[in-house]
């Protein structure tokens, strides 16, 4: 899935769980590749992730949860020029 900064954010997922997870519990998502400086920023439910570090080189209703993925950069640009980043896995785990 490609994320451009202002055309496609957030991304949704939408899951139930059986129980709440118990202790420590962990996000990942996989990319591929970004563009200006772009990466995943991941909100969980409430909780919501750091922005990571710019990397030096790398060019209705629902009952349930929902992870929402967005773009930071500091940059702009104009629909498909603009930030974008690449994920091909999300992984919440515990």
């Amino acid at each position: 899935m490609a994320l451009f900064k202002s055309v496609n954010t957030p991304a949704t997922i939408k899951f139930t769980l059986s129980s709440a997870p118990s202790g420590t519990t962990t996000i990942r998502i996989g990319t591929t590749l970004s563009f200006a400086g772009a990466r995943p920023v991941a909100k969980v439910n409430s909780w919501q992730g750091a922005t990571p570090a710019a990397l030096k080189k790398i060019d209705s209703r629902h009952q349930g949860n929902i992870i929402t993925i967005d773009v930071a950069s500091g940059s702009s640009g104009d629909t498909y020029l603009q930030p974008n980043v690449i994920f091909d896995a999300v992984e919440l785990f515990n």
